[in-house]
């Protein structure tokens, strides 16, 4: 039976207007939140004796444009009259049923919000819309689909769809004969930029949220030992996943006794009673940090810190209000206090709960019933009881002093950066030499030089796109210049940093907005102590105007320090908005490993043999070439890389953060010349990956510290135009010299793989693999105990497109399946494999292997027909065998035509009577050279490298060779 709710007319008309009601995601999953808990909850009785528990499970599945929030519950659900003539009715917005639940507006208002998000994007589809499924103990399982403009059509029998968005984890939910699952879809950039819009990773997101609903539902959380809130999630681009429990966050104090606390009951003139519950003081969250890293380590920040709501800044300070089921109102201060925010209360914290009394059934709130309605009579007589004077927080100074980074200068030491008189002596560009080139000068002086050359020539203020270069280390190594000026040989260390300072910041004012600088430095000891150089160095990089400035208190505070946000953030100390100046922003480090080290190896300290790359950009827009530099023989992949070519990227294994590259040895003559004598030289590979990574042909690249000038030269080697300034004028003599070294060393290697031959490769092997998934996951979709029982004896895999995104983003592949079963089998069977076969494409694995496939389920005479008629005009004739599951290596080739008399006469059935999974034929034919697998019930030989064949319907044949190794 298909019946429609009645009120989409009033949806289509108020809908858009309903969907401005929240004004972020948080607010709308709230109020699915609430329509979930209100189903229980209908007043403030079920906290004194609950008589069933809640089980609410939350699964959050985020893909390239969208993320699927599913919300599911025990609730007594919805009977089919509720949901036709009550749910979707707009009605009053006054009327609740449940302290939580609107029923006029609050589940409508939200599921708008979230479709009003996809179609300002011009993003959803037919499945992107709500779903609503809803059982009671006494009826069928029913649904609603949107959108929520739409018919809303109500479908019967939709029992398979009871458990989607549940992990399996959640048996109590599952085995449910009764609830309501609400799934709600909304624009993922949305959503990256309302929950803890500072983190990339979904699995950190959820974790925010997870600690939302923990301060918010501590006390229904607490009120039934099995009462469960859990939250799960699935990033589909990263395959990311994770599942929590919500756990209940209460309030640690300082002090108990200074704690203060007052009871009291408020009558308004409507006759209606509340009991009124306060307490507050100074919170010790240091020990709430302390239990949580102990029972829930996962729940906290990497620095061991809540996310949400009790961290020690002015914007937290404050009570929460409790009334109507869960807190309301989080942080509130001058909204009861007669008091300004500032830093003295910045440990302030406490709850006022509010409960009915008597008649009265709920508090009033606000008509989204989200906040308490603080224009009402109750809350200003609420407001004038906790005003009084013993009642008020006390606070205490928690503003700390601020250093400009780095090791500590002396008191009232001021750290200097003046221009020399022997810095202005000389221009460091002749009239007519080549900019591009090495040049001998002092690195602040010339890139401000250079900055007034390229603006008198080029008319442009920014030309960089990449600066490469490793300052000099202070007071430690001899660079063999007797300049005064050199970097690092004089003054104090805070001075050093400041000279490096203001060299950056020069370089970072002509750099283009998609610019990078990468740092290689490393630390050193001074007085028996390691001084942490590279991180001194990234925090003058991130404070180019040395901090940032808070507005209200004129705070000086440090990003990457003491706050990680940039501008536009909270003040630490007062709450304020903190202006800055541009800096460069630290995207990466990686560390080189270089198996040899200077200056020092001394008796009792590690063998010192890496460096530290610092990677800064100037835009948060930038990105890395990272397709360019992944390792395209499968030798550098795992053993088990055959097994599973889903998990491996098509181009190549990106390296890791550890790259390894020896140092050029000093004494490699050219002419008579030693061209790597200097005691710091870049092996030319590092900067070439570098480059790789962050320029193209054309691009700029300065090396302001260039030394032998490996950077320029290098650059150039590569169709980049390199610039280097060095104190050192033997250096910058024998600069011509090492490019020639550089040019004769470019010789050719040993060939490497292209990406374009793995990427056919992986691409072949996820396609014969995903045919083996599939008949795996159908066989497990139609409840087959093995396999062997399905009625299908071939699979042909006919590949239509193979490669790298060929067919759309993060879509490598495109095929048909063609499942052929018994002729006996009937066309109900043959249907309901159909049916399967279509939905196990979007069910784990095959969903993750990036191909668009259709299945199609014939008959042996429907294909042959279909063949024979020329209706299927995609196989071609000449086919490879792939023999029980074993996706790597084919088999045997064979004609189609042979399969055809075999299948005639029974002799191909017959043949694989006893496999496990029916043979796969098609038009790919992949042989690897398995490190691990057994190769010896093969009855052809082998090549021993990584091959790859493709027919096509036209008669043409392509084939791919990877060398083993």
């Amino acid at each position: 039976m298909n019946e429609t709710c009645e009120s989409a007319v009033e949806l289509e008309m108020l809908a858009s207007g309903m969907a401005k009601q929240h004004e972020n995601y948080l607010d709308a999953l709230q109020e699915l939140i609430d329509n979930s808990v209100s189903a229980f909850v209908k007043s403030e009785s079920y906290f004194e004796n609950p008589a069933e528990p809640i089980n609410l499970s939350l699964m959050f599945v985020r893909g390239e444009n969208t993320i699927t929030t599913y919300i599911s519950d025990n609730g007594p659900g919805i009977t089919r009259n509720n949901l036709q003539t009550e749910v979707f009715r707009t009605g009053n917005k006054e009327i609740s049923e449940g302290i939580l639940n609107n029923v006029g507006w609050g589940l409508k208002a939200s599921l708008a919000w979230f479709e009003e998000s996809l179609k300002q994007r011009n993003l959803g589809n037919q499945s992107d819309w709500f779903t609503l499924i809803t059982q009671t103990e006494t009826s069928d399982c029913l649904r609603v689909d949107g959108p929520i403009t739409g018919d809303l059509p109500i479908t019967d029998d939709v029992e398979s769809d009871w458990d989607v968005g549940i992990p399996n984890r959640y048996s109590d939910l599952l085995e449910a004969d009764h609830g309501t699952r609400v799934h709600a879809t909304c624009a993922r950039d949305q959503f990256d930029d309302d929950v803890w819009p500072s983190a990339e990773s979904l699995g950190t997101k959820v974790q925010y949220i997870r600690e939302r609903l923990g301060v918010m539902f501590r006390r229904l959380l607490s009120a039934h030992e099995d009462n469960q809130i859990a939250v799960s999630y699935h990033d589909l681009e990263t395959n990311e996943k994770g599942s929590f429990d919500v756990v209940p966050i209460w309030l640690e104090y300082d002090d108990d006794e200074s704690k203060k606390a007052h009871e009291f009951e408020v009558k308004i003139s409507n006759g209606q009673r509340y009991d009124v519950q306060y307490e507050a003081g100074t919170l010790d969250i240091d020990a709430m940090t302390a239990k949580a890293e102990e029972q829930y380590p996962d729940l906290l920040t990497q620095s061991g810190k809540f996310r949400y709501r009790y961290r020690p800044s002015q914007n937290r300070q404050g009570i929460d209000i409790y009334a109507n089921g869960r807190l309301l109102m989080t942080s509130v201060f001058e909204e009861i206090f007669d008091l300004t925010r500032n830093n003295q209360y910045n440990y302030f914290g406490g709850i006022l709960q509010i409960l009915p009394k008597g008649e009265t059934s709920e508090v009033p709130t606000d008509n989204k019933k989200t906040r308490l309605d603080t224009n009402s009579e109750l809350w200003r007589e609420i407001r004038e009881e906790v005003s009084n004077d013993e009642l008020l927080p006390d606070g205490r100074d928690y503003r700390r002093n601020i250093s400009s980074g780095g090791a500590s200068a002396p008191e009232n030491e001021e750290p200097t950066a003046e221009v020399t008189d022997t810095e202005a002596t000389s221009w460091t560009f002749d009239d007519d030499e080549e900019i591009f080139t090495m040049h001998n000068g002092y690195a602040r002086k010339a890139v401000s030089e250079l900055q007034t050359l390229i603006k008198e020539e080029k008319g442009k203020d920014t030309f960089l796109d990449a600066t490469v270069t490793s300052p000099p280390y202070f007071d430690l190594k001899d660079y063999g210049s007797d300049d005064t000026n050199e970097v690092g040989q004089h003054g104090s260390y805070i001075e050093y940093l400041d000279e490096l300072r203001a060299i950056f910041e020069h370089v970072y004012s002509i750099t283009n907005e998609d610019g990078s600088l990468w740092v290689v430095v490393n630390t050193f000891r001074r007085n028996h102590e390691l001084i942490q150089l590279p991180f001194d160095i990234a925090r003058v990089c991130q404070n180019l105007e040395q901090g940032m400035e808070c507005s209200n208190c004129e705070n000086t505070v440090l990003r990457g320090v003491e706050v990680l946000d940039g501008p536009g953030t909270a003040c630490p100390h007062c709450g304020g908005s903190i202006s800055s100046e541009a800096s460069w922003i630290l995207q990466d480090i990686v560390v080189w490993n270089k198996n040899k080290a200077l200056p020092y190896t001394k008796e009792g300290r590690l063998r010192n043999v890496f460096e530290y790359v610092l990677c800064f950009s100037k835009s948060s827009e930038f990105a890395l070439e990272m397709d360019r530099i992944r390792e395209s023989h499968p030798s550098t992949f795992k053993r088990w890389w055959a097994d599973y070519p889903e998990r491996y990227h098509p181009l190549g294994k990106l390296p890791e953060n550890i790259w390894e590259f020896e140092p050029p040895t000093r004494g490699s003559f050219n002419g008579g010349v030693d061209v790597f004598d200097h005691p710091a030289a870049f092996p030319p590979g590092l900067i070439e990956r570098i480059l790789t990574l962050s320029t193209d042909s054309g691009d700029v690249v300065l090396d302001p510290f260039a030394g032998s000038g490996v950077t320029v030269a290098q650059a150039e080697q590569m169709d980049r135009k390199g610039i280097g300034f060095e104190l050192n004028e033997e250096y910058c003599e024998s600069y011509p010299e090492l490019k020639d070294h550089l040019q004769e060393q470019q010789t050719t290697a040993e060939a490497k793989p292209t990406q374009e031959k793995l990427d056919r490769l992986i691409c072949g092997l996820r396609q014969t693999k995903y045919a083996r998934e599939l008949i795996r996951t159908l066989g497990g979709e139609l409840g087959f105990a093995k396999l062997s029982q399905l009625d299908i004896h071939s699979v042909f895999l006919v590949s239509r497109e193979l490669g790298y995104q060929t067919v759309g983003q993060d879509v490598h592949g495109e095929m048909d399946l063609l499942l052929i079963v018994d002729d006996e089998t009937t066309a109900r069977t043959a249907l309901e494999y159909q049916k399967s076969a279509e939905e196990s494409t979007t069910l784990q694995p095959c969903s993750g292997f990036g191909m668009k496939a259709r299945p199609i389920v014939l008959t042996t005479q429907e294909f042959l027909t279909e063949m024979n008629d020329g209706a299927y005009t995609h196989l071609p004739e000449d086919l490879y065998v792939y023999e029980n599951g074993r996706h790597y290596v084919y088999a045997e080739e064979i004609s189609f035509s042979d399969w055809t008399g075999m299948n005639e006469n029974m002799e191909w059935t017959q043949r694989f009577a006893g496999d496990e999974f029916p043979p796969i034929i098609s038009n790919i034919g992949v042989e690897i050279d398995h490190p691990v697998q057994s190769m010896e019930t093969l009855s052809r030989s082998l090549s021993g490298d990584h091959e790859l064949w493709v027919n096509t319907s036209s008669g043409d044949s392509e084939h791919t060779v990877i060398e083993s190794r």
